[in-house]
């Protein structure tokens, strides 16, 4: 997918729509719809594709020691002056978008993360907010928001979809969303 191109026209898209998802009530739908429609290109190059969602909350505490950001699954911590991603599955990829470059992280902490929020917060959100509104402003700028940044590099940008994370987190805050829809 990245040497196909796609992995850039996610990233060149989320970038273009950022002001129009963000802060609104399509901000739940648009990224469902953006997970679906990667996993459905996934499905074009392996039928058995499909985009696991990463619960952070699980990781909430010590999100850098997560079983996700380890060497042999998502990678670490960037290194280097640039924060280039060393090791992961996305190890030393070189990015298009925006112009050439490579995978950046650079977590929030130096080598490790500041905490996020525990699950027990997201579940009194899901079970107290009436409103859509309510519920997208505290998930946003909560657990969403804490990933992206505390992540940092590339993930903390709008051109976030270049780090396969997004993909994942973004599947999780829709199941949030399932979750508060039922």
């Amino acid at each position: 997918m990245h040497d196909d191109g796609h992995i850039d026209r996610f990233a060149r898209a989320h970038q273009a729509l950022f002001e129009f998802v963000h802060g609104s009530t399509t901000f739940f739908p648009f990224h469902r719809k953006f997970v679906q429609e990667f996993e459905d290109i996934g499905r074009q190059i392996d039928p058995d594709f499909t985009v696991p969602y990463w619960d952070s909350t699980r990781d909430y505490r010590d999100p850098a020691s997560s079983p996700i950001l380890q060497n042999s699954t998502l990678g670490g911590n960037g290194r280097g002056p640039d924060s280039c991603l060393p090791d992961g599955i996305q190890g030393q990829w070189q990015m298009q978008f925006p112009g050439g470059h490579c995978l950046r992280r650079h977590f929030d902490n130096g080598d490790s993360i500041r905490p996020w929020i525990p699950a027990e917060v997201i579940s009194s959100f899901i079970q107290a907010d009436d409103w859509i509104s309510a519920f997208r402003e505290d998930i946003e700028y909560g657990i969403h928001g804490a990933v992206h940044l505390g992540l940092g590099g590339d993930a903390s940008t709008r051109f976030a979809p270049n780090d396969f994370f997004f993909f994942m987190h973004h599947a999780n805050i829709d199941r949030l969303w399932w979750l508060w829809q039922n």
